[in-house]
């Protein structure tokens, strides 16, 4: 072999070898190329999971907000017209607990009371100052020694009995009556709602 042909065979062992280096470097870089991309988009991936994760949980923390917000607005609401509704109901039954006391019924009422809850000798009946022309009528169906006096704590009418020895109190007055059905109201009827204990 000349110098020629191993000068020309060691140029192809070169070029090969050049040759297999080459594609063994385009072989690594198109490896770590696809390594690098792939590790971009698992990258990419975690922190586009990441994103929507923290998106999801504001619009969960925002929705809770909201409702609970609304939710408070309507307890709100609900419970002023509630109130609304209780201030009408006991304002209209003040009013016809009023009208009777000024009605034809309202002194036969008076006598019943008397009638049946029949105070004893020496008790005293209390009524409101406009009930005193009434007392004639009453005194006819009690014992002859009861007193009867005005009493500035009743203002829709009845009567309260005081027993002589001070001991007993008997009210029977419409004030009375009025506040047991508010106390009963709110009793059996919770403002919060649920059953009652």
């Amino acid at each position: 072999m000349d110098n020629n042909q191993k000068l020309t065979a060691f140029m192809q062992r070169i070029s090969e070898h050049m040759d297999a280096q080459i594609a063994q470097e385009e072989s690594d870089t198109a490896q770590e190329t696809v390594s690098f991309l792939q590790a971009e988009e698992t990258e990419g991936i975690a922190q586009a999971n990441a994103e929507i994760e923290a998106a999801r949980r504001a619009m969960h923390f925002d929705h809770r907000k909201r409702l609970s917000q609304t939710s408070l607005h309507t307890k709100t609401a609900l419970l002023l017209k509630r109130k609304t509704l209780q201030t009408e109901l006991f304002a209209a039954l003040y009013q016809k607990l009023l009208d009777f006391s000024h009605s034809a019924d309202y002194a036969d009422w008076l006598v019943q009371l008397i009638q049946i809850h029949a105070p004893e000798a020496g008790d005293t009946i209390c009524l409101r100052a406009e009930d005193l022309p009434l007392v004639s009528k009453l005194q006819a169906h009690c014992n002859p020694t009861c007193k009867f006096e005005s009493d500035p704590n009743i203002h829709l009418g009845g009567l309260s009995i005081n027993a002589a020895n001070g001991r007993l109190c008997r009210n029977h007055t419409l004030d009375e009556a009025y506040a047991a059905q508010q106390r009963d109201f709110y009793r059996n009827h919770p403002e919060q709602g649920g059953t009652v204990q």
